[in-house]
């Protein structure tokens, strides 16, 4: 039996260090890898500083991409906003034999430069009725980009608004010619319908955003929380002379507030969005941050009009509050015993992330690593008397911790929902991709890879209602998160030293193989990194395991020490 010890010696090590590997294989599965492309576009020696905003679309089976600088050389002070796009062939991103096609490549469609900077971005739905599309991708395909513009002693907020994919020749297929990257303008021929609009006013805009062609913008200081001004329907269809653009005098005004000094200790940050109302309402969601030197407050609340021409008057329903405040020192650590005060450290006030749904019913709200969810719900029944509106809508709130993997707390710094609202995307500081699905979009995964963390939520509702109406509520289910990209995983293609800076969510209708005019819809991820590289996902299947030596290549060291101390001790046993 002593001279079978080193032979058991080295099974029982080997085991051990097998065991210790098999502990890090992913806790949550990953999506399938489509396709990875490398074409780098924002890497090159002229291109010095990142793009500060990206708007990826799908349209008429491209996908376009637009890259938004809102200073381009800053170091200068005549730094002026730059708009560059681009687009590539979609169905050469669903396969993988597509990888080598020379026409797998980013186009470059124009570079605009602005006469001012840029000060906000926003995406928005334009339909385009003339425009009959290959696939029926129902999402955002116009860009609104707002930059300020000074002529003398004057500074006027200049709207540019670009209708993605919809060209002056009515078709994208056009004979392509390369725009010079080194150019500060150029445009390919055709080029994209655009329209400038000079907005009302030159008050500072703290906030601005575009939702079903409605402009809704916040100044400082103004007596109206917020202002909105309606796009035309055929803003891109109205006749421009060079140089000319559209004057708007004045924008409709919402609730009015008091102006008031603003303390130097407290802050405050304000975000808008439209969210679904019955016909003829404006209604408005706020997400805004108030926060002083100890403490922060986040608060959403619903404000809308009524449809009613005698009644022009605003209500405001608060939705949610929530306070979180910084963990209090010793007071010998923050006295300054040479001066005799009490340095000030201000808390960090988080930026919440809000992405809004097509049908602008989900609207999610990151903020750190918390998760809030607000669906909209009208399940009463309506009768033909006349009644306030109010009283039968009411929206469904959900909060969540995001969870902690491999010891890392997620701060979440860019989202995606889908048109469905039912395909949640978000992107942390740490480059994960966390996938959160329910309903029709929770069903395609085998029941193997279907965890079952719980979630907790809360109702809040404009006036109270019977739980039992909202049975048939719209989105009614939990969030479940069922699939996370980690860095890890990022490393494996080879991406782990860059960021992921746009996520984007498509559902692809195809035909079934064996099956002869049956279409199967899969909903696909396109991962754009900040080289300008993308990834395709199928968010339908899941990977396979990690493989055993690329788990060994990330730790190598770790199992090297391993194996020499298991030699060791096997040596020891022979001798």
């Amino acid at each position: 039996m002593t001279r079978y010890r080193p032979l058991i010696m080295f099974a029982v090590g080997i085991t051990f260090i097998y065991w210790i590997i098999s502990l890090h294989k992913a806790p949550f599965p990953y999506p399938r890898n489509i396709i990875l492309t490398r074409d780098v576009i924002f890497g090159y020696s002229y291109e010095v500083y990142k793009p500060d905003g990206i708007f990826i679309c799908a349209q008429n089976d491209w996908v376009y991409l637009t890259a938004i600088w809102k200073g381009h050389g800053s170091d200068s002070d005549d730094a002026t906003g730059l708009v560059k796009q681009y687009r590539r062939p979609l169905h050469l991103l669903l396969s993988s034999n597509n990888i080598f096609d020379p026409n797998n490549k980013w186009q470059l469609l124009y570079i605009h430069r602005l006469e001012g900077p840029i000060t906000h971005i926003s995406s928005y739905y334009h339909e385009n009725n003339p425009m009959i599309s290959n696939h029926d991708f129902d999402e955002n395909n116009a860009l609104a980009v707002l930059y300020q513009k000074q002529e003398q002693e004057q500074i006027q907020y200049v709207l540019r608004l670009y209708n993605i994919g919809n060209f002056e020749s009515g078709s994208a297929d056009f004979e392509y010619v390369e725009c010079k990257k080194h150019s500060d303008t150029c445009h390919n021929y055709p080029s994209f319908k655009y329209q400038d609009i000079i907005l009302p006013g030159t008050t500072k805009i703290k906030s601005f955003h575009v939702e079903d062609s409605l402009i809704l913008y916040s100044r400082n200081p103004d007596h109206a929380k917020f202002r909105t001004i309606q796009i035309p329907r055929n803003i891109f269809e109205i006749g421009k002379r060079q140089n000319e653009v559209l004057v708007i005098k004045s924008g409709e005004s919402g609730p009015t507030q008091r102006i008031t000094r603003e303390e130097p200790s407290k802050r405050k940050t304000l975000t808008y969005r439209r969210v679904y109302a019955a016909s003829g309402v404006i209604r408005v969601m706020n997400a805004e941050i108030t926060a002083d030197e100890e403490s922060w407050t986040f608060q959403v609340t619903v404000i809308h009009n009524s449809s009613s021409v005698d009644d022009t008057s605003w209500r405001i329903k608060k939705l949610i509050s929530y306070t979180q405040s910084s963990p209090k020192r010793a007071e010998y650590e923050q006295f300054d015993f040479v001066h005799g005060i009490t340095p000030s450290s201000p808390i960090a006030i988080p930026k919440p992330i809000v992405v809004t749904a097509r049908n602008m019913t989900t609207i999610c709200i990151a903020l750190n690593d918390i998760l809030f969810t607000f669906d909209y719900s009208n399940a009463t029944s309506t009768s033909e008397s006349k009644q306030d509106s109010y009283s039968k809508e009411a929206y469904i709130v959900r909060s969540e911790y995001l969870p902690v993997l491999e010891e890392l707390p997620f701060q979440v710094v860019g989202a995606e929902v889908n048109a469905n609202g039912n395909i949640l995307l978000l992107v942390t500081q740490e480059n994960y991709i966390l996938i959160f699905k329910r309903g029709l979009a929770d069903i395609h995964l085998p029941s193997s890879t279907r965890s079952r963390k719980g979630w907790f939520y809360r109702l809040i509702d404009d006036n109270q209602i019977n739980n039992s109406n909202r049975a048939t509520s719209i989105n009614g289910e939990n969030w479940e998160l069922r699939m996370v990209i980690a860095s890890s995983y990022l490393d494996f293609l080879s991406q782990s030293d860059l960021g992921v800076i746009a996520v984007k969510t498509l559902n692809i209708s195809k035909l079934q193989p064996g099956y002869v005019g049956k279409n199967v819809t899969e909903n696909i991820l396109l991962t754009l990194f900040e080289n300008g590289n993308v990834a395709t996902f199928n968010l339908d299947k899941a990977e396979q395991e990690m493989k055993l030596w690329f788990i060994i290549k990330r730790r190598w060291q770790m199992y090297l020490g391993m194996i020499c101390v298991v030699l060791v001790f096997v040596w020891h046993e022979m001798h």
